[in-house]
Parts: C-alpha cells; sequence; structure tokens
C-alpha cells in the first residue's frame, strides 16, 4: 500500500492519513524568503511595510523609529537580497513588478 496507508502491526488495522495543501499567504511567503535572504525580524517587518506601499516616513511611525533607521535597514537589505531599488526589491520577495523606483 501506499505511504497514506500504513499498517499498525499492534491492532491489525490500517491507520489513514489525510494530507490538505493550501497556497501560502503573502505574509508566510516574505518570512521564508526573509528566512531565505538571512533577513532579522526588523528587517522582515521593514519589508512587509514596504510591500504593502508604505514610505520610509511612514514605516519610522508605525515601527516607532527614525526615518535613518529604516534607510539604515533598508541598505542592509538591499545588500542581502541583492537589489538596488524598492522596486527590485519588492519584485524579488513577492514575484511581482512595482512601479517603486526610489533607491536609498
Amino acid at each position: 500500500m501506499g505511504d497514506a496507508r500504513r499498517r499498525d502491526a499492534r491492532r491489525g488495522s490500517e491507520r489513514l492519513v489525510a494530507i490538505t495543501l493550501r497556497a501560502a499567504s503573502s505574509d508566510e511567503v516574505l518570512d521564508i524568503l526573509g528566512r531565505a535572504h538571512c533577513l532579522t525580524p526588523r528587517e522582515t517587518q521593514i519589508v512587509r511595510h514596504l510591500v504593502n506601499g508604505l514610505t520610509t516616513q511612514q514605516t519610522a511611525g508605525e515601527l516607532h523609529i527614525a526615518p535613518f533607521t529604516v534607510k539604515h535597514h533598508l541598505k542592509a537589505i538591499f545588500s542581502k537580497v541583492g537589489v538596488s531599488t524598492r522596486g527590485e526589491l519588492v519584485s524579488a520577495l513577492t514575484g511581482r513588478s512595482s512601479d517603486v523606483k526610489t533607491p536609498v
């Protein structure tokens, strides 16, 4: 029998296993790709804000940090992901193109 059906030798009965697949949410995809690029949790937060269209100022306000700190994180993120613009970053981490062209 296949992997989904196994015989329980102690009881002599069959156990059935059901596997359900679903598409990953955008947050799950960002988390996975963030880990793949060795982004810190804070860098992943900043990427999430960027993907959602927030500016540096808005991201700084949401995260209660200085705009300079957001820019510093973005430079590190760009280096880790191997991109040089926000649009390239969004594209690399979401698979969709972005009209954002502003470099850090």
